[in-house]
């Protein structure tokens, strides 16, 4: 779509995620009927990370679809293929035509590869049923329920299913972020190295899993970047080839 067609889908959509500020500003009209359950939540960076939702709110590892929805609208609106438009079948049949549709093409490539980090991110964050099986074991061990009942998502607690992101989390933080794990290892045949080793291996698993999520963080910054750079020198060349093709057209 032509980059004005973008920002106003995007004006469009953001009705949904209307927040206070937008209502102080705009509130009633068509893009800020009233504000929103998930503030914000096509703009923040929140909605990839912790799931749309109110400020201050528990961040959630397994999204809702209306978390989903919101992570998606922020994806799009921080990677908006917003460079040029698409040709028609005749404006494509000219020499400049056959370049811009090349050349947009080129940009799609990197918009694509832009836009990855954060649609893989959204699928990481959504419910999986591979994951109920395995998590209806685990909570048979009484340490392994009290973490769970302390730390699950709503949407996990409600369906039985984790997200891929939530059940890394619960795997690792139940082993080692869990007094109640503590009690049971105390418990368990064994000496006091053993023991350690494990608590130390636990310890690794965490911080991992730590080092995993700032890498998911950086990808999609990072991928922000890309989307950007790309528009900037996209759209020049975009424009200028537009102009050969209406040149053309007019001949």
């Amino acid at each position: 779509p032509a980059p004005e067609q973008v920002q106003y889908q995007s004006a469009a959509i953001h009705g949904q995620w209307c927040d206070e500020t937008d209502y102080a500003a705009y509130g009633g009209t068509d893009l800020c009927p009233s504000v929103s359950q998930y503030p914000g939540g096509d703009k923040q960076l929140a909605s990839l990370l912790d799931g749309a939702g109110k400020p201050g709110k528990t961040p959630d590892l397994t999204f809702t679809q209306t978390q989903i929805d919101a992570a998606v609208a922020y994806t799009l609106n921080t990677t908006a293929p917003a460079a040029g438009r698409q040709l028609g079948k005749g404006e494509v049949k000219t020499a400049s035509g056959k370049q811009y549709a090349g050349m947009m093409t080129q940009y799609e490539g990197l918009m694509d590869a832009a836009r990855e980090p954060q649609m893989a991110m959204i699928a990481a964050s959504t419910p999986n049923k591979a994951t109920r099986d395995a998590l209806k074991d685990a909570l048979k061990v009484p340490s392994a329920q009290s973490y769970f009942d302390d730390t699950a998502s709503e949407q996990a607690r409600s369906s039985g299913e984790l997200s891929q992101r939530e059940f890394e989390s619960f795997e690792v933080g139940r082993r080692y972020a869990n007094t109640a794990y503590l009690s049971d290892l105390q418990q368990m045949e064994g000496d006091n190295l053993i023991r350690e080793q494990i608590r130390v291996q636990n310890l690794g698993n965490w911080l991992a899993l730590a080092s995993k999520r700032e890498l998911e963080k950086n990808n999609i910054l990072t991928g922000q970047v890309l989307a950007l750079l790309a528009t900037e020198h996209y759209r020049p060349q975009l424009a200028a080839k537009m102009e050969q093709v209406k040149a053309g057209n007019a001949r």
